[in-house]
């Protein structure tokens, strides 16, 4: 009715304009009905055409085995709809789309089927073509969340490693063999296996692929030996005590939900400088981070208190992985203070600097396994020692510890010695390591340098004063050698700072 309608005033106005003179019309803009066109493209025939191109829009004759393709409905004569089939095999796809997305994971050949219709008058046609779909290799393989050393994989029991399957050639299926893992044995693509025994197993991945009835391929990599599981030992590092908490900090990561259980597995004493002997009661035990615990007592720790830690597994106390008790531990001192270094071994190169002025001097990070400079550390896993040589060497401690006027600190270190190792130890107190002057009090003498043979503790109080060098902002550590060619080496231990509160 409405195309009738529009028929209707364009011929009312075609007589009207025929009516009136050419002055009266020739400015005007007539135009032809913009749908004439439309409607002459929906007369006559139709022209079928397919498009088989690749990724890249390119025209393509075959296609390998699980590879994309893509199909066209390049059709003229204004067909408007599409219906296609692809059939390889027993595969079937159909679309509706102009534009279709194929992949098939068998070889054979494609047949592809179109019919376009233009929906104005009906007219359909029908065009066929084919597609190839090369057979390829099966070629099984696989990667790892850990990356192999000389094609082995290093873990700790209780640790996890991450498998996925990376077989090319368009698998069916996949078989894992995991030796000594959990679980033993999968058939997904991605598995998460947990290893629980020290030991050195084998990881075997089988591929399947059927490409026909009675054409099955089959592929397999077995890696002899791929994954040595290493004992994890689970230790307590350090034990740093301030007021009424003790924090134990170990060398693997601990399970987080700690059980108020486990306080039977500790227990502590207190000697005093005057002689005495306490005996506290461990009231919580808390995760405080990644790698350590915090124990609360009912007494109090004063600076010039020894307090001495024993532990003894029971099977309550667990690292992160929930396999592992810490090693027993009977009567370990605790040291006093706030830690410089925060972390469970003092080696982290990013909170050191070391300097040789004329390239005499050694620093290095050392324990009882080390070459040239072997030490037992005095808590820990190492320790540092700073080694004199023909001129000027300076350690510096990127840590600090803020302090204001007034306030009183003092510094504490673990020393050991090898012969006088010229100037021992400047406080520095500045917003940048190394900057800064030391304190009114000078250089520390030798004699408090370290013990010769045994590990001393070495302490100094400090005063901050608007009045002297030892002013407000942040102490650090600035270990000091000077000139000399005495040969002579210096080992340092749980470096800590923290305000004195001697026992009343």
């Amino acid at each position: 009715m409405k195309n009738i309608t529009y028929y209707l005033m364009l011929l009312f106005v075609v007589m009207t304009l025929h009516s009136c003179d050419e002055e009266d019309y020739k400015d005007m803009n007539i135009t032809k009905d913009p749908r004439e066109a439309e409607v002459k493209s929906f007369t006559g025939n139709i022209n079928g055409h397919i498009a088989v191109l690749n990724s890249k829009g390119e025209m393509i004759t075959d296609v390998d085995m699980g590879g994309t393709f893509y199909l066209v409905d390049n059709t003229d004569g204004g067909a408007n709809t599409s219906a296609w089939t692809i059939t390889n095999g027993d595969e079937t796809i159909t679309s509706d789309k102009s534009m279709v997305e194929v992949s098939f994971r068998k070889p054979g050949t494609a047949a592809i089927s179109l019919t376009s219709t233009r929906s104005a008058d009906g007219t359909s046609i029908t065009t066929e073509t084919a597609l190839t779909i090369n057979k390829i290799p099966l070629t099984v393989g696989f990667v790892s969340s850990v990356d192999p050393v000389n094609d082995v994989i290093n873990i700790k029991t209780g640790d996890y490693i991450l498998y996925n399957n990376a077989t090319a050639g368009s698998p069916d299926g996949v078989a894992w063999e995991f030796d000594g893992g959990t679980p033993a044995a999968s058939t997904e693509e991605t598995v998460n296996v947990r290893y629980e025994t020290a030991g050195v197993y084998n990881v075997t991945l089988t591929a399947t692929r059927e490409d026909g009835p009675g054409d099955i391929l089959t592929s397999q990599v077995v890696k002899n030996g791929f994954v040595n599981v290493i004992q994890r030992v689970v230790k307590l590092v350090r034990a740093v005590a301030t007021d009424n908490k003790i924090e134990l900090q170990f060398n693997e990561p601990m399970a987080q939900d700690v059980p108020a259980s486990a306080i039977s597995e500790f227990s502590l004493k207190i000697n005093t400088m005057a002689g005495g002997e306490i005996i506290p009661t461990i009231t919580a035990i808390e995760s405080t981070g990644d790698s350590a615990i915090t124990l609360t007592f009912n007494d109090q720790m004063y600076s010039d208190d020894e307090v001495i830690i024993s532990y003894v597994p029971t099977g309550i106390l667990k690292d992160a992985t929930g396999l592992h008790n810490p090693e027993p531990v009977l009567e370990d001192v605790c040291v006093y203070g706030h830690n410089m270094l925060v972390n469970t071994d003092m080696e982290d190169p990013d909170r050191w600097i070391f300097n040789s002025s004329h390239g005499g001097g050694t620093f290095a990070f050392v324990n009882e396994s080390s070459m040239e400079y072997p030490m037992k550390p005095y808590q820990g896993n190492t320790c540092a020692v700073i080694v004199k040589g023909d001129n000027n060497v300076s350690v510096s401690v990127q840590q600090g510890f803020n302090v204001a006027e007034g306030d009183v600190v003092e510094f504490a270190y673990e020393a050991q010695r090898i012969g006088n190792v010229g100037g021992a130890l400047e406080r520095r107190i500045s917003t940048v390591s190394g900057n800064g002057s030391n304190d009114a009090g000078g250089n520390w003498s030798s004699a408090n340098q370290g013990g010769v043979g045994a590990w001393v503790t070495v302490k100094k109080t400090l005063h901050v004063s608007a009045d002297t060098k030892f002013k407000t902002g942040t102490l650090y550590f600035n270990f000091m050698r000077y000139n000399g060619t005495e040969d002579g080496a210096l080992w340092v231990d749980n470096l800590r700072i923290y305000v004195p509160n001697p026992r009343p």
